[in-house]
């Protein structure tokens, strides 16, 4: 099985994108935490338009939310197991994650922005229906297009994935980074400043996915 990640950060006149790709056992599980965090459910089912997510990006939301509000616990009880059950993907990218978790602070859940899920679900249907996780829609848009279209002139990115099924591992792959030499998906999620959201999940078989997340500061 094998996970590929790309990423584009855009701010005035820069734009960067990265991919790596992951190869796992497809035939091992997934570890998940025993220990559901209500609060994190609670304030996610509190955002007006939660109820336009499917229930793979509502279980998305849900771990990334689990993630911003307690980076050291992430690490223990998501990341660490994984890592257990699939040692391959120890190295580098994995001890300098321990260190990014254990040194974060709190960061402010996410609030989900309905233009940004609009655009995210939209673009996580493209690259399913091309088949290959690409910024630039089938109808040739890029990033900064589709931003601009929705409004969002300022901070904005936006992480790619296509991957197996479990959401969990899917964030924690993007965490992790691996092949990306400057970790640009991580340092995406870890942005304080980026508080609103979008989210795409899309399959047409329910094992692979391909995932998007549209990141975006206050407009204001």
């Amino acid at each position: 099985m094998k996970l590929l990640v790309l990423s584009l950060l855009v701010l005035p006149l820069f734009a960067q994108s990265q991919m790596g790709s992951v190869v796992i056992n497809g035939n091992k599980a997934f570890p998940m935490p025993t220990v559901f965090h209500k609060q994190i459910d609670s304030f996610n089912r509190s955002n007006t338009h939660f109820f336009l997510l499917n229930s793979a990006e509502k279980e998305l939301f849900y771990w990334m939310n689990y993630s911003r509000n307690n980076p050291k616990r992430f690490w223990d009880s998501c990341v660490l197991p994984i890592l257990e059950q699939f040692p391959n993907l120890k190295g580098p990218n994995s001890k300098s994650l321990e260190k990014d978790l254990a040194s974060a602070s709190t960061l402010p859940l996410y609030s989900l922005n309905k233009s940004l899920i609009g655009t995210a679900q939209k673009h996580a249907l493209d690259n399913q229906n091309q088949g290959k996780i690409n910024h630039q829609s089938a109808d040739g848009k890029q990033f900064d297009q589709r931003m601009r279209e929705i409004s969002i002139k300022k901070c904005a990115s936006e992480n790619l994935a296509s991957g197996p099924s479990n959401m969990l591992f899917a964030l924690v792959l993007l965490y992790l980074d691996i092949g990306v030499a400057d970790t640009g998906h991580r340092n995406c999620l870890l942005t304080a400043a980026y508080t609103e959201l979008g989210l795409g999940a899309r399959s047409k078989t329910g094992e692979t996915y391909f995932i998007c997340q549209d990141f975006a500061c206050d407009q204001q």
